[in-house]
């Protein structure tokens, strides 16, 4: 009876439990309409001022768990106080959780707990390289800029594909994605489009930003539907492999700039001598150092005058205390003849106290004067020679000294970045307990020149005396948190120098930049790629405040 009710003899087979699949769409797809309603949302935000409008405004309607970290940089440099921080966290992870489950097929208990659990596991990391990439955007620091690059790479890669495993659960997700890493091609495909969106994003003026919001939420889409479990079907298998290359090619380029990068940070020149001038330039040579720089420590203390053609006895030393009879030599490769002996928390004093100290200890120098500015270094000098402060002087050489920054933080009290400024205060402290660094958000050097992103700007659209010339020397690790380029508006700028920036005085780039500028040589036409670091990863910097 039974073999009959059956249709043919044999053992019966029970049939497999079918999981919920995390898919809505019997394709597999993830549903358009989630990334469709915020691109109206984000376009409308930035339309009206709500939202800035920078290379990282895409970056909202990313696939997640890279939507999230971009929330999170929204909220460190704009919530205005910490009530707002509070209330707008958890919102923001719940509007990202009802988008995912939706985009899995509709807000169901199994779709969102789902997705609860996805960003539950990446909110921690996702707060650090937000976090990483706040603090590096407010303090102009590019280690953590790149520190917390990586962290978005490393939790992007693994992470991005979980919800479109086709798995029941979270772990079993996580599990897949161990086992066969075949879905990596479309995310390296999608972090190379991410570039070349940021490149764009540079390159157009704010309101057409507003345009690529939709194109990134196209790409968004495109990358989740390849990531899904069932594929895309009705692609030609020809199309798919192809689509697959571009894709593993684009993204491994990107990966390997990177990977460059790493190896030059590792293969960094250090301090090294140089031969006596045959012929000593005239007149004086004004190291000026930068913050954690202190007497007789600090990049500029290293450099061998010698290679900048001045010998010894014509070298000074820049107090952050003031004029001095000098100081013990410590590391230095002269003896410091002048200005007062102080440490790296002098460094911290001021802008008006240093710049008037800059100002005295000029004034006592044999003419004329060529001064070498690092960081920090550069923002006093610049300021002081600009305002016809610093009589003699005839050259003014800046060391990765940032012309402009868009992200501030209330120096006192609060407003747009109070979560972002306990987060500075956080790292400050870190720093501080680990003998790091001395810097201090609260410090009336870091309240002068940081806080307002405004004030940057403002010191270098200011030109020098016309009888005074200026070069600029940039480090392309620093690129990406330089909002107008690797420019400045009222000198030369030497092409940027593949090293990072404390090693800066120490290349052979630098030594041959600056010679060239003291015999009045030109500069050399520098090759676009001296510019192609910053671009594509501005996308991951803090949104702009008001300054």
């Amino acid at each position: 009876m039974a073999d009959a009710a059956g249709g043919a003899a044999g053992p019966r087979t029970r049939a497999r439990p079918r999981h919920r699949q995390t898919e809505a769409d019997s394709d597999g797809r993830p549903r358009r309409a989630p990334l469709a309603v915020v691109a109206l949302v984000v376009v409308a935000l930035g339309t009206f001022g709500a939202l800035p409008r920078w290379p990282g405004l895409p970056d909202l309607v990313a696939a997640p768990p890279l939507d999230l970290m971009t929330d999170l940089r929204v909220l460190l440099a704009l919530a205005p106080g910490w009530v707002t921080f509070g209330i707008g966290l958890p919102a923001a992870v719940a509007l990202r959780v009802v988008l995912l489950s939706w985009m899995l097929g509709g807000p169901d208990r199994a779709r969102l707990l789902f997705a609860l659990r996805f960003y539950l596991v990446a909110a921690v990391p996702a707060l650090v390289a937000a976090g990483l990439l706040y603090v590096a955007s407010a303090t102009l620091f590019a280690a953590l800029f790149w520190a917390g690059a990586m962290v978005t790479l490393i939790v992007l890669l693994p992470l991005a594909a979980l919800p479109w495993m086709g798995r029941p659960g979270l772990w079993a997700a996580i599990r897949s994605v161990l086992r066969g890493p075949r879905r990596l091609s479309p995310l390296l495909g999608y972090l190379g489009a991410l570039t070349l969106l940021s490149v764009v994003s540079d390159h157009v003026p704010p309101p057409v930003i507003l345009a690529l919001v939709p194109v990134s939420a196209a790409l968004s889409w495109l990358t989740m539907s390849a990531l899904a479990s069932s594929g895309a079907p009705g692609s030609h298998p020809t199309t798919a492999a192809v689509a697959r290359l571009a894709g593993a090619a684009l993204g491994l380029a990107a990966l390997g700039g990177l990977a460059v990068l790493a190896l030059l940070t590792l293969t960094a020149p250090g301090p090294a001598a140089a031969p006596a001038p045959a012929h000593p330039r005239a007149g004086s040579l004004l190291l000026v150092g930068g913050v954690d720089s202190r007497s007789g420590g600090g990049p500029l203390t290293l450099l061998d005058p010698h290679a900048l053609g001045f010998t010894c006895a014509q070298v000074h030393y820049f107090s952050y205390v003031g004029p001095g009879g000098g100081a013990p030599q410590g590391q230095a490769r002269c003896p410091i003849r002048t200005g007062a002996p102080y440490t790296a928390t002098d460094t911290l004093r001021p802008a008006a106290m240093t710049v008037s100290a800059f100002e005295a200890q000029v004034r006592a120098l044999p003419q004329p004067v060529t001064v070498v500015a690092h960081s920090l270094g550069g923002w006093i000098s610049w300021d002081a020679v600009s305002a016809g402060r610093a009589p003699g002087v005839t050259g003014v050489v800046l060391v990765g000294a940032y012309p402009a920054k868009d992200v501030g933080y209330p120096a006192t009290g609060s407003g747009p970045g109070t979560a972002g400024r306990g987060l500075l205060d956080l790292t400050a402290w870190l720093s501080r307990k680990a003998g790091f660094s001395v810097f201090d958000p609260a410090a009336p050097a870091s309240a002068d020149w940081l806080a307002d992103p405004a004030r940057l700007r403002q010191v270098f659209d200011r030109p020098l005396p016309s009888s005074i010339l200026g070069l600029g020397v940039f480090s392309m690790f620093d690129e990406p948190l330089m909002p107008d380029g690797p420019t400045l508006p009222h000198a030369q700028r030497a092409c940027p120098v593949p090293e990072p920036h404390p090693a800066l005085p120490y290349t052979a780039q630098f030594r041959d930049a600056v010679n060239r500028f003291l015999d009045g040589a030109p500069e050399p036409h520098c090759p676009a790629w001296g510019t192609a670091v910053g671009p594509p990863l501005k996308h991951l910097t803090g949104p702009p405040t008001k300054g």
